[in-house]
């Protein structure tokens, strides 16, 4: 064995396989191997070291990734709701605006609903009990059973002449009214509301006639501009406001004022909404039929 070099400082495993191949001696075998196991355990453990090294390096550049990624999200979120709070500040969106907001919503919702009950109850009367209104003419002293007389229209269509406005400007009738005359007796004269609906159609075309790009032929698309509801104030109050004025395409501003001068005039309330009106192409008939009849009985009922 003094041939060969102290097997405990061999480092490299092909020399001692070398020499493993080439002694004879099975003592010096078994210190081989056994440098050999020693060799490979030691890389081994080097290799596992390196490993956990690199690993912890890896973890600790993951969590570091993950730390800051958490830091973004952070700083980000306190951004938002900065920005957030800003805008609801700028909104005037604070929580005691926004109460106040609800309240206000609220009440309007509650004024609607009032005067949606209103219209209700007025519908109700016009067609349970308003017959005796329209057709009042049926009580008058005179009239006997069965006897022709004339469609309300000329009674309540007012006087023959035309009224006069500002700057002498004549509307309605130039000549004694020439309503339809139709043939009614009393026994025909029944709550039938066609029979209402019809007559207070034909009051208010009396009422308005002359008027300039006023035309009623119904209860709905005759009166989306606002133009018949002026005329229909302005023929009892020729001086309130100038009717030349007025343009059918501002249709805002015709409600608006048809609506304030009917109540502030004749003390019609305005159980119609502009902002309703001027949303809708074609108007419910039903509401506006219920408001007209307001105007039958102020103004109908001075004239008798």
């Amino acid at each position: 064995m003094s041939g060969y070099p102290d097997i405990d400082r061999v480092e490299n495993e092909d020399i001692l396989e070398s020499m493993f191949s080439e002694t004879d001696d099975l003592e010096l075998k078994r210190r081989i191997r056994r440098r050999q196991r020693d060799i490979r355990e030691k890389r081994f453990a080097e290799y596992e070291s390196q490993r956990q090294i690199r690993f912890q390096r890896d973890e600790d550049a993951v969590t570091a990734r993950l730390r800051r990624a958490e830091e973004e999200k952070q700083r980000k979120m306190r951004e938002f709701e900065e920005q957030s709070r800003l805008r609801r500040e700028a909104a005037g969106t604070g929580d005691e605006a926004l109460r106040q907001r609800h309240a206000a919503a609220e009440e309007e919702k509650q004024k609607k609903l009032d005067g949606y009950r209103r219209m209700g109850q007025i519908m109700s009367t016009a067609y349970n009990t308003g017959v005796s209104d329209l057709l009042r003419d049926k009580h008058k002293p005179g009239l006997e059973h069965g006897a022709n007389r004339a469609n309300l229209t000329a009674h309540d269509s007012g006087p023959s002449k035309a009224v006069t406005g500002f700057g002498g400007t004549s509307y309605g009738p130039k000549t004694a009214s020439t309503p339809r005359q139709e043939s009614l007796n009393q026994n025909a004269l029944t709550r039938n509301p066609n029979t209402i609906k019809q007559k207070l159609l034909d009051w208010s075309k009396a009422q308005v006639d002359g008027y300039p790009n006023v035309n009623v032929t119904n209860f709905s698309t005759s009166w989306n501009d606002g133009l018949a509801f002026c005329a229909l104030i302005h023929r009892f109050y020729p001086n309130a406001f100038d009717f030349n004025q007025l343009n059918p395409k501002n249709r805002r501003g015709n409600f608006t004022l048809a609506f304030e001068m009917a109540q502030k005039l004749a003390d019609i309330d305005p159980l119609l909404d502009v902002e309703d009106m001027v949303s809708m192409k074609n108007p419910d008939w039903k509401s506006v039929f219920t408001y007209v009849q307001s105007f039958y009985r102020q103004f109908a009922t001075q004239r008798q």
